[in-house]
């Protein structure tokens, strides 16, 4: 339980062995939870990428459907272009999230405008 170690394990602390396992039962704990923490933000851009994935999807299968049917004497060019739906979302989610970082950085410098006022009429004092 205690590792590999020369000292018998009668010989050693309760306080000591009742750390190890709490330590290794947070550390289990952490570990775990950063396991949840790498699969959910996988599942997110999975999530983000479906409608990618479903129109590279679909063009696959248009292509090996032409494959297989052959030309039959009709020869028609097409033009299969794949991109995003809404490029707008992106940007308006970018547009957003910078929106939120300077109400954060205003905030802030709020804060420390009033702290530094409070320690001058502290000082004054």
């Amino acid at each position: 339980l205690l590792g590999n170690t020369d000292v018998p394990i009668t010989f050693v602390p309760i306080g000591v062995r009742l750390l190890f396992v709490f330590y290794s039962l947070f550390n289990l704990i952490v570990m775990l939870n950063l396991l949840i923490a790498i699969i959910s933000d996988t599942f997110d851009k999975v999530q983000d990428s479906a409608a990618n994935a479903r129109n590279a999807e679909l063009l696959q299968l248009v292509v090996e459907y032409q494959k297989l049917t052959g030309d039959q004497g009709h020869s028609h060019t097409y033009l299969l272009k794949m991109g995003a739906e809404r490029e707008d979302d992106e940007d308006d989610a970018a547009g957003e999230w910078q929106g939120r970082m300077r109400e954060i950085a205003k905030a802030i410098s709020t804060n420390q405008k009033d702290t530094s006022e409070r320690l001058v009429t502290l000082e004054k004092k």
